[in-house]
């Protein structure tokens, strides 16, 4: 059984210059992360910024998503849909020189099981930074139990977020993404949605290292889902889950398609049991009053017997990211699994 999920060359900047060239943080790639209050959602963020990436969050407002934000450097936030945030953040103004702001990380939240709200999130995202490399749908909620007893307003809750909510942010997406691949350079005269300023903060310490914005590069437009062992296999007694995950891989395959002579790649990650707050959220809803229990019985599953162990968010961020980067250019339609072995026998 599987846990659940949280939840060419890169095209020039507005200012002209390439995101590889020594101070072009506004130009430096961009990407966009659904679930990004959720523990891959955040590790991905970190994983990004760490890469010299600038990152918009996407979640449902709320104190989780506040504190990725914060770690990450601080952030002032305006709905998606270009409304004041209910903190006093940044209101519907462009930045102060009228284009993008350099700043590393901007939020724009919203509740994506409705296109209206992932068409506001995606022009929100875009505004704020004048461009978009990557989309990572991360945003993911989990349910189990007999197929007969499932109520139709759980399989709508979870067919709404694991795969409509993803269908249609890369359906918004796909235009920007395309722009990525083709070197087309952006200009924020184009973009109708409010700017969403951001604090640099301690994102600026992440920067230091050998991977600081000035070498940032993007393999062009590209995608990568959320999928899961449960979109490979059948997992007992999580039908819905499966459902779900499983039209986000055959998905995946069938946008690699559509999408490939527009230069943009389409993958997903399929982890097993991630060790994540929902996952203990799982083993608590779930368990029968033994979360212990619960996960070793998903622990037994695992080929690696007594030495079995959860996978870690921060090992799903780092396949996450190498399929962002110039040496993943080959790679799409793929299903990649990151699982221990889990689905290996499918």
């Amino acid at each position: 059984m599987s846990s659940p999920h949280e939840g060419g060359a890169p095209g020039a900047g507005a200012s002209g210059a390439s995101p590889g060239a020594p101070g072009a943080d506004a130009v430096a790639p961009v990407v966009l992360i659904s679930g990004a209050a959720g523990g891959i959602g955040a590790a991905a963020a970190r994983r990004f910024v760490a890469g010299g990436w600038r990152v918009a969050l996407s979640d449902l407002p709320g104190e989780r998503l506040d504190a990725v934000a914060a770690e990450l450097g601080g952030v002032e936030r305006v709905a998606a849909d270009g409304g004041r945030a209910p903190d006093g953040g940044a209101s519907g103004g462009r930045a102060p020189d009228g284009g993008a702001s350099g700043d590393r990380v901007v939020v724009a939240a919203g509740d994506l099981r409705t296109k209206a709200a992932c068409d506001e999130i995606v022009a929100a995202a875009v505004a704020a930074t004048g461009r978009l490399d990557c989309l990572v749908s991360a945003a993911g909620v989990w349910t189990e139990g007999p197929a007969e007893e499932t109520r139709e307003e759980e399989w709508e809750r979870v067919l709404d977020v694991n795969l409509k909510g993803l269908f249609f942010l890369a359906a918004a997406a796909i235009p920007h993404l395309a722009r990525a691949s083709s070197g087309e350079s952006w200009s924020l005269s184009d973009q109708k949605s409010p700017v969403l300023a951001a604090g640099e903060g301690a994102v600026g310490a992440a920067q230091e290292g050998a991977e600081g914005a000035a070498g940032a590069r993007a393999a062009g437009g590209s995608i990568v889902n959320l999928s899961s062992d449960a979109g490979i296999q059948g997992n007992n007694g999580a039908a819905v889950y499966c459902a779900s995950k499983g039209g986000v891989s055959n998905l995946t395959r069938a946008l690699a398609l559509e999408l490939a002579p527009r230069g943009i790649r389409v993958n997903a990650v399929c982890p097993g049991d991630v060790e994540t707050p929902m996952l203990a959220h799982q083993a608590d809803a779930y368990g029968g009053g033994d979360p212990d229990g619960y996960r070793r019985a998903l622990l037994d599953a695992y080929p690696q017997r007594e030495a079995a162990r959860f996978t870690r968010p921060e090992e799903v961020a780092e396949l996450i990211w190498y399929l962002a980067q110039p040496a993943a250019a080959p790679i799409t339609g793929a299903n990649m699994s990151i699982d221990f072995g889990l689905s290996a026998g499918v």
